[in-house]
């Protein structure tokens, strides 16, 4: 994944995820993107592999569905998804899941899910942040990694990388897969969110700070 933040009111993501499913107790896996009036995606692209590495299926964006969060409730919310369901023939298979977005809030930056739950191998996954102003701090928070998240001073760019994430298997009265699988929170010193301009010396402040907006 790599991001780049112009500015407190500026954040660009282009995301390519290639992730293993060994076994699965389900055969359909959901694929979607959040996006609203500041939030614009773009390039989705889909492509599914057997496991000899043979392309079987490929999908873009006019595949991908709008629906809202709000269906079969009353709330009124304005984002959508890009939605697809990908129905597996056969399992295990490897998917290329890869998208652009742009939006002018930077509050929320995405997190880096190394693995997204139980029976998926990761080969490599790689995050680049790079923050173009200079009075812009990234803040980070860990969860179970082991990677150093390591920042250029000359380019304000932050880098990391995380390599053979074995898959985990379920056992029966397992944790919730996202309190036993590594990952990593980002936000920003600087930030905004709906126009609302807020700053952060660290990810408590930052918390408090969105809340407070």
């Amino acid at each position: 994944m790599v991001m780049l933040i112009e500015n407190e009111s500026s954040l660009k993501t282009q995301v390519k995820t290639v992730k293993s499913i060994i076994k699965s107790s389900v055969s359909s896996f959901p694929f979607y993107v959040y996006f609203d009036k500041k939030q614009k995606v773009s390039d989705l692209k889909l492509l599914i592999y057997d496991e000899d590495g043979e392309l079987i299926n490929e999908y873009k964006s006019k595949d991908f569905d709008d629906i809202s969060p709000s269906s079969g409730s009353d709330l009124i919310v304005d984002g959508k998804y890009k939605y697809l369901k990908y129905v597996a023939t056969s399992i295990p298979f490897t998917y290329e899941f890869s998208y652009s977005t742009k939006s002018s809030n930077t509050a929320f930056l995405p997190d880096w899910q190394i693995a997204n739950g139980f029976a998926e191998s990761v080969e490599q996954s790689i995050i680049s942040v790079t923050v173009i102003d200079p009075s812009i701090e990234l803040l980070v928070d860990e969860k179970l990694s082991d990677c150093s998240i390591k920042k250029d001073t000359k380019t304000n760019q932050y880098k990391a990388s995380l390599k053979g994430l074995k898959a985990l298997e379920y056992e029966e009265y397992s944790l919730p897969s996202a309190d036993l699988l590594p990952s990593v929170n980002f936000g920003l010193s600087k930030f905004s969110l709906e126009g609302v301009k807020g700053e952060a010396n660290s990810w408590e402040e930052l918390e408090t700070g969105i809340i407070n907006l």
